[in-house]
């Protein structure tokens, strides 16, 4: 200790006070004295704090401190470092999460932490516990009267084009059947290169020969497959889509009738709507003319069926001769489908129209 200090024990601390005085005073803070006799003697004295606060190894332990004595505001800004907590400090458990007070984290501060992308397919099921999502959790939001509850959800998985070339008689020498962009000669050889055929003699050996100068065609570019039925090539894209949809033109002057690729679809979702409708006495009940019946549909339909039941719900054995129709929407009038009777095998008061329409 420094000259004129006196270091005093905890054991020593009840005698050593008493030799000082009974009344002991903190002096004013410029005064370089600490404590004072009544007297105005000065002493210095020190108390070894560790010893008082029973702590050791820089550890506060037992029960030195009392509840609320150590307030979250005294401790500063990195006061306690995340390396100075000990691993399970605040233990994973039941009892651990307990300690944490409520909304602690907010929804801010949890999608803050979480870095964009952080939950894919792949993952959130590895990331969540199984049942922590359940069925009724995603779709609680939703009702019977809910619109994404109204009709069903189909998807469509795309359609494949297709077009025709039909020979009505033997292809003349030099004849070309281009389809898109390309192109197939007809040529009298032995060893076809590719994109090369012979007319043969008949309808069918032209259709067959074609047929498989399509088929066996490695160029790049060619996306096309062929069948044969009789005198006619069908011709397929080989993929999905409306890549496929493409032009067939022939040689001018030739016996061949060509129909363009067609129908090529990208997949798609789409709303779908089953109707059941009972035709009511009003509907056929009409004066001086056939029944008619209009339905009123949520959106304009590209694909529509429908089919006519009696009353017990049996399909009709005599065809319904009447004729169903679509008409778009047009502000403030919704689309709708119209069955036209004929008078000749028209619909009756409770048979069921069950109608099938697809976005």
């Amino acid at each position: 200790m420094g000259t004129g200090v006196t270091e005093i024990t905890l054991a020593q601390l009840p005698g050593v006070i008493g030799r000082y005085s009974s009344v002991l005073y903190m002096n004013d803070p410029s005064d370089t004295d600490l404590i004072k006799t009544v007297a105005g003697h000065p002493r210095t004295l020190i108390i070894n704090l560790g010893q008082l606060l029973n702590i050791a190894s820089g550890e506060i332990q037992g029960d030195a401190l009392a509840a609320d004595e150590l307030l979250a505001a005294q401790i500063g800004p990195g006061g306690v470092g995340t390396s100075e907590l000990a691993t399970d400090a605040l233990a994973a458990s039941v009892a651990g999460r307990l300690k944490i007070a409520t909304n602690y984290f907010d929804a801010a501060t949890i999608l803050k932490a979480i870095t964009t992308g952080a939950f894919t397919e792949a993952n959130v099921d590895d990331a969540f516990a199984a049942g922590a999502i359940d069925g009724s959790d995603r779709l609680k939001a939703a009702s019977i009267g809910d619109d994404r509850m109204a009709s069903s959800i189909i998807k469509e998985p795309g359609r494949i084009a297709c077009g025709r070339a039909d020979f009505a008689g033997v292809a003349t020498p030099a004849i070309t059947v281009t389809i898109g962009a390309v192109v197939y000669q007809e040529a009298d050889v032995e060893d076809f290169p590719n994109g090369v055929w012979t007319n043969g003699a008949t309808a069918n050996d032209s259709a067959v020969s074609l047929a498989a100068a399509i088929n066996g065609d490695t160029r790049a570019g060619n996306l096309y497959a062929a069948v044969v039925l009789t005198d006619t090539v069908f011709i397929f894209a080989r993929t999905i889509g409306t890549a496929g949809n493409a032009v067939i033109a022939v040689s001018a002057g030739e016996p061949v009738v060509v129909e363009n690729l067609i129908d090529g679809a990208a997949a798609a979702v789409k709303q779908a709507v089953t109707i059941m409708h009972t035709v009511t006495a009003a509907e056929v009940a009409v004066v001086g003319g056939a029944p008619e019946v209009l339905i009123p549909l949520p959106f304009n339909p590209t694909y529509f069926q429908w089919q006519v039941y009696d009353s017990t719900g049996g399909i009709y054995a005599t065809e319904i001769t009447a004729r169903g129709t679509v008409t778009v929407a047009a502000t403030p009038v919704p689309a709708y489908f119209k069955l036209a009777n004929n008078g000749t095998a028209d619909v009756q008061a409770g048979d069921i129209i069950r109608l099938v329409v697809v976005e």
